[in-house]
């Protein structure tokens, strides 16, 4: 569990698409690397940053791991190391429903209003 900052992000890709090995990738990136300036599933960010040597870049994590059935007791742990994250803004009707009709991938026809 990476302790998040905005200096650096991190990277896991599982099955190993970057690469193209058999296994998984588990990384840091550089700083600026996330969000707008990295495109998904590129590893280096678009535009570089230059680093001051005298301005350390730091980074802290906790590993934790086990043996299950299932990936529940993981994020159970997470949950009494972390917390749960803030619920996000719940939406009218109306909005979720041009929401729905701006997102709709396929372009297909959408149920007329009423239905």
């Amino acid at each position: 569990m990476l302790d998040r900052g905005p200096e650096l992000c991190a990277l896991f890709d599982s099955p190993d698409r970057l690469f193209g090995t058999e296994g998984h990738v588990l990384g840091l990136l550089a700083p600026r690397a996330e969000g707008p300036n990295r495109i998904d599933g590129e590893l280096l960010p678009l535009e570089p940053l230059k680093l001051a040597g005298s301005r350390p870049v730091r980074a802290s994590a906790t590993i934790i791991g086990g043996k299950a059935a299932s990936v529940v007791p993981a994020v159970m742990q997470y949950v009494v190391l972390k917390g749960l994250p803030q619920r996000p803004p719940t939406l009218n009707l109306p909005d979720y429903v041009r929401l729905a009709r701006l997102s709709n991938p396929f372009g297909q026809p959408l149920p007329p209003r009423g239905r």
